[in-house]
């Protein structure tokens, strides 16, 4: 007889518990580019190590101003260990990135301050650097999650910068 009360009553908080819990959140997702460049005011070439033909690179900074897009700002980039061939001229590394600024997109978010931080993966291939980075942080009130791509821009009227290309994730 206590199995037959017992299964009514786990139904029951069953039951309770997926009505109590929260609805999914909801997040609005928006593509973006960007362009940034290279400020050597903001530039620390960091600690080398040199073993046979490796270059070891620790702890470079490296400041971006973002000049055209739906950002008004800056990007700081760090090489937190960057390994170069120095017969080729080939690297790879990882690091972090942080954006500080304005978001100036023509939609709700505008005028808002976006700031992100987080992981980044270097390779530099034939002189040009490449590269992703998953980042956290705000715009304005909100979070926001940030995955991008990152390479140079080789011809056209930015020739010279980076761009900056991914998605921002915000949990509204």
């Amino acid at each position: 007889m206590k199995k037959l009360t017992l299964i009514p009553f786990i139904l029951l908080i069953g039951t309770l518990a997926v009505a109590a819990s929260p609805a999914q959140a909801k997040v609005c997702k928006i593509e973006f580019t960007f362009y940034e460049q290279f400020d050597f005011s903001g530039y620390y070439p960091g600690e080398t190590v040199i073993t046979g033909s490796v270059k070891h690179t620790y702890g470079a900074i490296y400041k971006f101003n973002i000049v055209a897009g739906p950002v008004e700002g800056v990007l700081y980039a760090t090489a937190d260990h960057m390994v170069t061939h120095l017969e080729t001229g080939d690297a790879s590394g990882t690091g972090t990135n942080e954006l500080i600024g304005t978001w100036l997109g023509d939609d709700q978010f505008y005028g808002l301050d976006i700031y992100f931080f987080g992981n980044s993966i270097l390779k530099r291939d034939g002189g040009r650097t490449y590269g992703w980075c998953n980042s956290f942080g705000t715009l304005g009130p909100y979070t926001i999650q940030a995955h991008c791509d990152y390479g140079p821009v080789l011809d056209g009227p930015l020739a010279g910068t980076t761009y900056v290309t991914g998605v921002i994730i915000v949990h509204l």
